[in-house]
């Protein structure tokens, strides 16, 4: 018995090893596409057209928010439910789901897209024609996506993740490679063009793909809605359909209030696009902690058992922040005033101060999801939802009265003061309503830290021979602290012990 255990521990082991390979793989991937695709939009476009290209997707991206609530994590579970059952119902229950799912989804598209586009006209006059076009291309572009959730997630939760691996490579590189070709050759136009033809295609190739896992399902819509499926999608994915509403809310009270700051013309534009840079640039790095918190830390607070159990939990989850982050936000203010030029342009300038004051607010963004985690993965949804109102409040009331006062920095501001308020937001709210007692070390350390970035950002912000001694020691500080705190050994360590542990899993699974 011990050892089939042991095999069924080996088999397990070597599944998440490949399962994370093929994530990272296909998450670094995306990255360097991400890269290309941004700096020939970059060169081609410049801030001003990346400013109208992030103007029409926040309109797109907020208001096909709802769609996620179908093609989330809920289709995902009903997907591996379907596949415990009997092995004559398996096939006939995938094809429920499926069918729910692009019912649902062509059925909120179609008024959502005549909506949005209706909505292009009034928000854009200065190039309303152009908008309206960009609008309906990027709207038909999201439906082709929201389509291929269905035979995608199948593979995922089939365990078909080799098919998964190629396929994400493929669609990965025809993405970047259309929306690159078609920016090069017709420059904004392209680029909306290209964000709609891409998915019809990587629809098409999900579907193929899909077919081999299971050649007895349809693809193909027909008007069908599992009652039972569509139940638990609304119960699961209702909180991060209004999460993502609430950011998408803020962050268009930013672009609004940087239109404005540039007096709603072209000027206006081009601070718009100094704002997507350093936004983009600073979900792109921080994303590896971020990914760690969801990967690692947030599946166990669902797990524990008991108040002293989830307590031990988030300060374990804190302490992970604390320990890795700082050297990473360090090393990111020193490097970021050659990173802006060399995966943007040289007309990028703004950005980089811009992005150096959101960075010395990330530890302060870590620490808060860190604790508002426990909100969401214990089904504690009202809690859940009130921390991401009030956080949602703190951005977008900042943006609107700072950026109005001091420009495009004030966008920065915002975002530093949010965060620093919504950490202590999130503590108070997890402590009242979970019963622990996180360590308020932490929140001092947070805003010592936060001083100290601060000051690396205002002393590499100088030009000439004093900002290159600032960036030089900036990055020393942050080399030294990585290995200080053993986060170097660690991944070392981790690394070589994944890669150990493989091996032998893989045989285990063949035997």
């Amino acid at each position: 018995m011990s050892e089939a255990n042991d095999a069924r521990a080996a088999e397990v082991r070597g599944t998440v090893v490949r399962l994370a390979m093929v994530s990272v793989f296909a998450s670094a991937l995306n990255v360097v596409v991400s890269i290309a695709r941004g700096k020939v939009t970059a060169v081609i476009l410049g801030p001003h057209g990346l400013g109208q290209a992030a103007e029409i997707s926040q309109v797109i991206a907020t208001a096909f928010v709802p769609l996620s609530l179908i093609g989330g994590p809920a289709l995902v579970t009903a997907l591996a439910r379907a596949l415990t059952r009997p092995e004559g119902e398996r096939s006939p229950a995938k094809q429920r789901i499926i069918d729910t799912v692009s019912t649902v989804v062509i059925l909120a598209a179609v008024p959502l897209t005549v909506a949005v586009v209706a909505a292009s006209w009034g928000l854009f006059p200065s190039w309303r024609s152009q908008a309206v076009l960009y609008t309906a291309l990027a709207a038909l572009g999201t439906l082709f996506g929201a389509l291929t959730a269905g035979p995608v997630q199948l593979l995922i939760a089939s365990g078909d993740m080799r098919r998964f691996a190629s396929l994400s490579v493929v669609t990965s590189v025809l993405q970047g490679v259309a929306t690159i070709v078609a920016t090069w050759l017709w420059k904004l136009e392209g680029q909306f063009f290209a964000r709609a033809a891409a998915p019809a295609v990587i629809l098409f190739l999900s579907v193929g793909v899909a077919r081999k896992n299971d050649p007895r399902l349809r693809f193909w819509p027909r008007w069908l809605v599992d009652r039972s499926f569509f139940k638990e999608a609304l119960a699961v994915g209702t909180a991060s359909v209004v999460a993502g509403f609430t950011l998408q809310g803020a962050l268009s009270v930013f672009r609004w209030r940087v239109q404005l700051a540039g007096g709603g013309t072209a000027r206006g534009q081009y601070l718009n696009g100094q704002f997507q840079a350093a936004w983009a640039m600073g979900a792109t790095y921080f994303g590896v902690v971020l990914t760690g918190l969801g990967n690692a830390v947030f599946p166990r607070y669902a797990a524990a058992a008991d108040p002293e159990a989830l307590g031990h939990e988030i300060d374990a989850a804190v302490s992970f922040v604390l320990r890795f982050a700082p050297p990473l936000i360090l090393a990111a203010i020193a490097l970021r005033r050659w990173v802006i030029p060399l995966l943007y342009s040289r007309e990028f300038g703004p950005a980089e101060h811009l992005l150096g004051l959101t960075m010395a607010g990330d530890l302060a963004k870590a620490v808060s999801w860190a604790y508002a985690g426990p909100l969401l993965f214990r089904g504690l949804v009202r809690p859940f939802l009130l921390s991401e109102g009030l956080g949602a409040a703190l951005l977008a009331g900042g943006a609107y009265l700072l950026i109005g006062r001091i420009g495009l920095d004030g966008a920065g501001w915002a975002y530093l003061g949010a965060y620093l308020a919504y950490v202590l937001l999130t503590r108070t709210i997890v402590a009242r309503v979970c019963a622990v007692r996180p360590s308020w070390r932490a929140l001092v350390f947070v805003g010592g830290f936060t001083a100290v970035a601060l000051g690396a950002v205002w002393a590499t912000d100088q030009t000439g021979l004093g900002g290159l001694v600032a960036q030089t020691v900036v990055l020393g500080a942050a080399a030294i602290w990585g290995v200080r705190t053993g986060v170097v050994s660690a991944a070392i360590r981790r690394i070589k012990r994944k890669l150990g542990r493989a091996a032998p899993a893989e045989g285990a699974g063949a035997g």
